[in-house]
């Protein structure tokens, strides 16, 4: 009996070795899984910060070629930058002289501590959404309702930034009473961005402009600009852009009149998209950054009813639909570029109408969204 016990004993000693052996296993394969997925996480998913004494420039250094090339305070701002603009990689900044570099396809590169490098994690735009608006409620309403004859300065902290620079849209809703008020004239709706110029007393001048390189040339930047041409029915949706490359700043749709001997030999008047201002006749510079203001023609607007106008900007798309329904788009040459001026809203000279319901979007509003602004002001009016 005593030996049997003694077995016995032996045996469950043995079996409480081996629960021991495997519950140390099991304990180290835990500890392993956790390290494990906390490195995935500080890896991938924990934000860098910005290292000093590092440059991020293009991989050919002879070309670096920026996304943007902007005077920010501090480094933070640069990587805000980077991290809106969806083709920017990472930056560098100049702590002596305040410039913010943005760079597409490059690697870091040791340097002085006057430089700090922050680079893109490659998850950061795949955890968002890409630029699209999930509720109208998103939006930013900027005026409910104004008169033409009414002048408006909206400041830019009442306008929301987009979460990428080129991902956004605006909807406003339009009735034009009179297309001959101010004829021959551009007539500003409203544009964010440039200031316009003061007399001495504080009003703002008088825009007289007949030209459209004038107005490319005078307010460059607009995120964005509505105006309505002189002659036609049609109103102009502008963005400035910044693209690389070679641009000689020729506008082909000048818009401007002209009387004289027409090509039959009758004195008559005639509307031509060319100007013969030396003034906007630029001779063609080879620069490694082009900014220009590009547009698209909202054609045959309908006076007297409210039309309400949605534009879309994805990426170097510009979509533009009409009271819910698809009008037109056109690809950009460059990059849409969000500026951070006021919203200027009727600056003489403007049009005959009234201005309602004008929201900004920080994304692309889809078909639905579209649709349902639409019907909603109509079952309200």
């Amino acid at each position: 009996m005593v030996y049997f016990n003694n077995g016995n004993n032996h045996l469950n000693n043995n079996v409480g070795e081996k629960e021991s052996s495997h519950g140390m296993i099991y304990l180290l394969l835990f500890g392993f899984a956790l390290f494990l997925t906390i490195y995935v996480i500080y890896k991938y998913f924990a934000p860098p910060i910005p290292r000093q004494g590092y440059t991020f420039y293009s991989n050919d250094i002879t070309n670096l070629n920026p996304l943007f090339n902007e005077r920010v305070q501090n480094v933070n701002e640069c990587v805000d930058l980077c991290k809106k603009q969806p083709t920017c990689d990472g930056i560098t900044f100049s702590e002596r002289k305040k410039i913010c570099l943005g760079q597409k396809d490059g690697r870091l590169r040791s340097d002085t501590d006057e430089f700090s490098a922050w680079v893109k994690p490659k998850t950061f735009n795949a955890l968002k959404t890409f630029g699209e608006v999930k509720n109208l409620k998103d939006g930013q309403s900027l005026i409910s309702n104004l008169k033409s004859t009414s002048r408006l300065m909206i400041d830019k902290t009442k306008v929301p930034s987009p979460s990428f620079v080129d991902q956004f849209a605006f909807s406003f809703w339009i009735t034009i009473h009179d297309w001959y008020s101010n004829y021959s004239y551009w007539r500003h709706i409203f544009h964010k961005g440039t200031p316009f110029d003061r007399e001495q007393n504080s009003k703002i001048s008088t825009i007289k402009i007949r030209n459209w390189e004038q107005i490319a040339n005078d307010y460059q930047d607009q995120c964005i600009g509505v105006w309505m041409t002189p002659f036609q029915n049609n109103i102009r949706i502008c963005i400035t852009t910044k693209a690389p490359g070679f641009s000689p700043q020729v506008y082909d749709d000048a818009n401007v009149e002209k009387c004289g001997i027409d090509e039959s030999g009758i004195n008559n008047c005639w509307i031509t998209d060319l100007t013969d201002d030396p003034k906007f006749k630029k001779i063609p510079t080879e620069i490694k950054s082009i900014r220009k203001i590009e547009y698209v023609d909202i054609t045959d607007m309908e006076t007297g009813v409210p039309s309400n106008i949605v534009v879309n900007i994805k990426g170097n798309i510009i979509e533009i639909f009409v009271n819910g329904k698809y009008k037109v788009s056109q690809v950009l040459s460059g990059t849409p570029i969000w500026n951070e001026g006021d919203m200027y809203v009727n600056n003489p000279i403007s049009y005959k109408g009234l201005l309602e319901d004008v929201r900004c979007f920080p994304g692309v509003l889809n078909q639905s969204l579209i649709d349902e602004i639409y019907k909603y002001k109509n079952t309200n009016i």
